[in-house]
């Protein structure tokens, strides 16, 4: 799945010499907290949901995709 905003905020980060950053997602009334790491290789989205204690992290591929 290829995550087009990943690319915009990728680039405002690097603009912003900032290699880490923090964000909430809702999905189906479910909040995600959702940290993105520009300063490893591949990058990665870590990935938990606040109500319960899960936590998992993706890497993001070139092109910015994931599996």
């Amino acid at each position: 799945m290829k995550l087009v905003g990943l690319k915009t905020l990728y680039n405002n980060m690097r603009m912003l010499d900032i290699t880490r950053t923090k964000f909430n997602v809702s999905i189906n009334n479910v909040i995600f907290e959702i940290i993105y790491f520009i300063d490893s290789l591949p990058h990665k989205l870590a990935i938990g949901i606040r109500e319960v204690n899960l936590f998992f992290e993706i890497d993001v591929k070139n092109g910015f995709t994931i599996n």
